[in-house]
This record gives C-alpha cells, sequence and structure tokens, in this order.
C-alpha cells in the first residue's frame, strides 16, 4: 500500500521525456500500476465518502420517526415523508450525471472532495432546518430544499469513487477491491442506524415514560416539553454527525494524484502520469488470485511469440521470465489444471491466433511526443453509442442501456424498501408501543437486525468472491435468487402478519438484504465502472446511476399509497410478491444485454481491452474459446 502522502501535483515537466519514448512511458507506468498490491488506501479513501454517502441516505430512517414524535406528535404525513424521499433522489440523479460528464472533461481528481463539500453544507443545512419566529418559515421546505442539495453531492459520489477506485486497482485485485469500496454502503447505513440508537439510549432519561403523542411541541407539560427538546436535539446530531466522514474523506482526498488512465488517455500527459508512477510500489505478491490474473500492460506492442506444440500427456506453463513452455503430465481435457494451463496463454496480454500467442493491438510507435488522442465530443461520443456507417464502427448503445435498466430495476425495489423501512418494518416486528421512548428505541433495534446484518454480510461476502467470479453471472444469478425469495417473504407477510409468527418473515428478509449485496447491489456499482472507455467513463457510470435513481423515484410515487397504512393492510406483502416480476426482468438483461467485463475464466479483463467496446470483447472471447478447443484436440 502506497504511504499517504498529500498530492500537491506533478512538476511542469511536459516536454521533459526521461529518454524514453511515449510508449515506453506508458507501458512502465501502466506495468507499475499492475504489478501493485491491493490497494488499501484506495479503498480507504473512496469508502470514507461512500460511507458518508449511505450514512445521509438511510439517516432519513432514523430520522423520520424522531420528526413524526416532534412536530406531529406520531407519524411524518405520507406526502411529506415522499417529498423528502424524492427530493434526495433528484438531487442524486442531477448529480451523478454532472459529475460525471465534468470528471471525464476536467478529471476525475479535481472534482473529488467538490462534492464533499455539497455534501457538508447540507447535513450542516438540515440539521439547522427550523420553524422560524412564530413559523414564519415552512420547516418541511427548509428539509425538502436541504435533501436536495444533499442528493446532488450524495449522488456526484457514486461516479468518482466507482471509476476512480476502478482506475487505481492493478487488474488482478479490479473486483475485490471494488467490492471493498462499495462495502462501505451497508455500513454507512449501519452506522447511521446506530449512531440514532446510541444517541437516544443515551438521553434515555428524558424520553422515557412520555407518550409519543404528549412528547411533541404541541404540548404544555414541562416534562413532554423536555421530551420534545431532547428528541428534536436528537435527530439534529444524527444528521450532522454525516458532515463528519465527509470532512475526513475530503482530507483523505488530497493523497491521490489524478488517475493514470484519464491523464493518458484524455489529458495525453504520458510525462506527468510517468512522474506518478511511484504512487504503485511494486509488491511480490504470491496468492492464489495474482497467479491467476497477474496481467502486465502490453498496449500498442507488436511482439510475436511463437507458442510450444503440445503433445498428448503435455501442457502449457508460463515461466518465470514470463516466457510459455512445456512439461508432461497426465491430466484430463477438462480438469481445472486444464483451463488454468490456457489461461496462462493469456498472461502479459497474450492471445493464441493461429498456434501462435499474440500481444495487444497496435505498433511500436518510436516517438518521444504523445500522440493525439480521440477526442472528447458529443459527436464522437454519439458515434461511441450508436457506430458510424462510413468508418464502418459499431456502437455501444446496448452496453449503457443494460447497465441503466439493471441500475433501474434494481433501485426500484432496493429503495422502496430501503427508505421506507421506518414504517415497514415496525409492523414487520408487530410492535404496538405507545411510549416515545420504547418507539424510537425499538425502530432503531429493529432496523439493524431486519436490514444492516444482512447487508453487511452480503457485502463482506460480495468482496470474497468478485475477483473469481463473472460480475454479469453474479448479477443474473442473484436477480433470480431474489424473485424466488420475494415471492416467499411476501406469501409470508401476507400469511403469518398478526399471527405471532413475525421471526419467520424476519429472517427470509434479512436473507434478502443479503442476496442484494451478494448480487446486483455491488454489481451495478462495478460493472459501469469497467465497460466504457476511459474518456467516457464517469458519464456512463453518472447515466447508470441516476436511471437507477430514476427507477426508485418511479417506485416511490408508485406505491405511495400502497404504504399509507401498513397497520389495516397485507397490501406490503403482494408489493413485494410483484417485485418479482422486477427481479426476473433484471436477470433477463444481465444474461442477453450487460456487458461481461471478465474473461471466460472470471478473471478481471483488462480496462484498456474492455475500453474498445463490444467488438473487442466478442473477439477476446473468440480466441480464449478458441484456444481452448485447439488445446483440447491436441492432447486427445
Amino acid at each position: 500500500m502506497p504511504r499517504p502522502r498529500f498530492w500537491i501535483g506533478p512538476n511542469n515537466l511536459r516536454g521533459f521525456h526521461h529518454g524514453l519514448t511515449w510508449q515506453e512511458r506508458r507501458n512502465l507506468v501502466l506495468s507499475q500500476l499492475e504489478n501493485s498490491g491491493f490497494g488499501w488506501w484506495i479503498v480507504i479513501v473512496a469508502g470514507l465518502g461512500f460511507l458518508t454517502d449511505a450514512y445521509d441516505i438511510f439517516a432519513i430512517n432514523t430520522v423520520v420517526p424522531m420528526l413524526g414524535t416532534v412536530y406531529w406528535g406520531g407519524d411524518v404525513p405520507p406526502r411529506y415523508q415522499l417529498s423528502m424521499n424524492v427530493a434526495t433522489l433528484l438531487g442524486s440523479m442531477i448529480g451523478q450525471v454532472c459529475f460525471g460528464i465534468l470528471a471525464d472533461i476536467y478529471g476525475r481528481r479535481k472534482m473529488y472532495g467538490l462534492e464533499l463539500l455539497v455534501t457538508i453544507l447540507a447535513s450542516l443545512g438540515f440539521a439547522s432546518a427550523s420553524t422560524g419566529v412564530y413559523n414564519s418559515m415552512s420547516m418541511v421546505a427548509w428539509l425538502i430544499f436541504w435533501r436536495i442539495v444533499m442528493g446532488i453531492g450524495i449522488g456526484a459520489d457514486y461516479p468518482l469513487s466507482a471509476v476512480i477506485s476502478a482506475e487505481f486497482s492493478p487488474t488482478k485485485y479490479r473486483g475485490r477491491m471494488m467490492a471493498a469500496v462499495f462495502f462501505c454502503q451497508p455500513l454507512g447505513q449501519m452506522f447511521a442506524t446506530l449512531t440514532a440508537y446510541v444517541a437516544i439510549v443515551g438521553f434515555r432519561r428524558y424520553i422515557a415514560g412520555i407518550p409519543q403523542d404528549d412528547c411533541s411541541i404541541h404540548s404544555t407539560n414541562q416534562r413532554s416539553q423536555d421530551c420534545a427538546r431532547t428528541v428534536d436535539q436528537v435527530w439534529r446530531l444524527v444528521a450532522g454527525l454525516g458532515a463528519f466522514p465527509a470532512a475526513l474523506a475530503i482530507v483523505s482526498r488530497l493523497t491521490i494524484p489524478e488517475s493514470i488512465y484519464w491523464v493518458l488517455d484524455v489529458k495525453n500527459d504520458s510525462t506527468e502520469a510517468y512522474e506518478t508512477r511511484n504512487y504503485w510500489p511494486e509488491t511480490s505478491d504470491s496468492s492464489d488470485d495474482a497467479a491467476g490474473d497477474d496481467m502486465s500492460i502490453q498496449r500498442d506492442e507488436a511482439a510475436t511469440i511463437a507458442a510450444p506444440e503440445l503433445s498428448p500427456g503435455q501442457e502449457i506453463f508460463q515461466a518465470d521470465g514470463g516466457g510459455l513452455g512445456v512439461h508432461s503430465r497426465t491430466i484430463s481435457s477438462h480438469s481445472p489444471d486444464f483451463t488454468s494451463g490456457i489461461q496462462e496463454g493469456y498472461q502479459n496480454g497474450h492471445a493464441f491466433e493461429n498456434g501462435q500467442v499474440q500481444s495487444g493491438p497496435g505498433n511500436q510507435v518510436e516517438s518521444y511526443e504523445d500522440p493525439q488522442p480521440q477526442e472528447q465530443s458529443l459527436h464522437d461520443f454519439r458515434i461511441f453509442l450508436f457506430g458510424d456507417k462510413q468508418s464502418g464502427k459499431k456502437g455501444n448503445w446496448t452496453d449503457l442501456l443494460a447497465t441503466s435498466l439493471n441500475w433501474a430495476l434494481f433501485d426500484f425495489s432496493f429503495y422502496i424498501l430501503g427508505v421506507n423501512s421506518s414504517r415497514l418494518i415496525p409492523y414487520m416486528f408487530q410492535t404496538n408501543d405507545t411510549s416515545a421512548y420504547q418507539r424510537l428505541f425499538k425502530s432503531g433495534w429493529h432496523t439493524l437486525v431486519a436490514t444492516c446484518i444482512g447487508a453487511v454480510l452480503g457485502g463482506a461476502i460480495a468482496i470474497n468472491i468478485m475477483n473469481n467470479y463473472s460480475r454479469r453471472k453474479i448479477q443474473m444469478w442473484t436477480f433470480l435468487v431474489l424473485a424466488v425469495l420475494f415471492i416467499i417473504v411476501g406469501v409470508l407477510y401476507v400469511t403469518l402478519l398478526n399471527t405471532g409468527a413475525s421471526a419467520v418473515i424476519v429472517a427470509v428478509y434479512v436473507i434478502c438484504q443479503l442476496v442484494f449485496n451478494i448480487g446486483p447491489n455491488t454489481t451495478t456499482f462495478i460493472l459501469p465502472a469497467e465497460a466504457f472507455p476511459t474518456r467516457y467513463r464517469c458519464t456512463c457510470h453518472g447515466i447508470s446511476a441516476a436511471s437507477g435513481k430514476l427507477g426508485s423515484v418511479l417506485g416511490q410515487i408508485a406505491v405511495t399509497k400502497l404504504i399509507d397504512d401498513y397497520a389495516k393492510s397485507k397490501r406490503p406483502g403482494y408489493l413485494m410478491i410483484s417485485f418479482c416480476v422486477v427481479m426476473v426482468a433484471g436477470a433477463w438483461v444481465s444474461k442477453y444485454l450487460t456487458p461481461e467485463t471478465c474473461d471466460i475464466w472470471g478473471k478481471s479483463r483488462k480496462l484498456e481491452d474492455l475500453s474498445h467496446g463490444i467488438e473487442r470483447r466478442r473477439e477476446l472471447k473468440r480466441k480464449e474459446e478458441t484456444a481452448v478447443g485447439e488445446a483440447r484436440r491436441r492432447m486427445r
């Protein structure tokens, strides 16, 4: 891991070539990144911001019951809660698209931190919202306004954190590092719930024994007024503390340089990138992950290495120096040893073709000056998406459509349950407390049990599997599993509610949260940061994420009437059963449209290969399948 230090920026060395061609400088920098270890500091830097985002999004579940107690003597009117939820999501859509575009134009680092200033301002503004003197202002209007501003800051961090963690990761660790960054979302959700829970317990003596109806600003009893004042202080404390991790994240982000992919491919300055190479110290990593996917960057080199002929009973292996060789061993063509041997043929960017091992595309350019890269423009973006008949380029619009649809379908259900859990979970646990303290205390505890435990466990599992299996396949299968789980939990909710068997409903709901985070909640974050070229990577990720929030907004509006009264209705159960259709649609999109960012062995492809779009991915897959088939024929 690189030693944290404040990164002021590279020296002004434009035009100074270090005696190396631009291609040599590029290869040195990217090889240094590829040979580095797991980037714990990058995970911490990006994760702190993402933890802040999750804290601020899900803190509303702990704040709303307190607002209802203090200002309405019960529950917040549904139209006000809906307005606050939708305000955050709409703000997120604005932040995701706008900051995604700006990060592609001006650089990731220049935007990385600015969005956190917006989040800090919004957190403090939300915590300070007031009715003014003699109700001179509308407190609800201020709360909605600050949630919009907060949403902009939260949304902006999605493309930035995802793309920075992808572009700062060696290929062999990219999936795991990005999953580790996203793991901070369930952690942030848990910290928001724990903060409110601890605060309520800490102020218990001011709240205990007061009926919920009396613990409001409308009470005339002194003890009830003290209760309302205390609960008001608690929700403001919970909301305002969201600024603290954001401040830590801003400081930590001064310690990282600009993304070398952006510097090389957009800014077009291999000298600046070369100056930052020591940020990634080389490591000797003998782990299975490193051995299975240790690919150095060889882009634009035209080296052709003769592949060794295989006789029956022999297999390919990679020598210490990086070359290919054979040794005798009797193995089955269907065994894991066989496929791992063929996989070695793709080490260092090589691929089998016509009995030889080929390196990446392009010719060696013996030039000291950086060649002009493909420029960003609306015209170029249109060609990238829809192709160009004159040049014969094919479009990649289905990739963007798939990542957007996946996120929209997932968030439709995820945020209906997530930001309305303050109303759903109490009825799932069948609690009917009239005491203000018991209601708030159990709200926090039940949220921890029903939501946070499953989400944290699922995120931890995702970190461990994301390097070894195709992200697309993980997403497809977990969508299908969720379809089955939603039918089960919906049927249980309809049949067992008010029967004293709430533990069964809660147990299946916890499993749903676990599968959420093993699969689509994590993979929808990762895939858009891998599948697109550097010059449009943040833009496409922002569009995909904004599509997810659009799906969640539509979901919030569509089910408002369904969630108005949980106590007298089993409609939430039918709603969860209907989510089955949404999950099956997500699985279909994942199978037939979603870009595959891993090879046929489930290992990550290089970002440089993925940048070439659908045709390049298909070409690589054909070569891999041909290599396996050819080797199997030789071994018969």
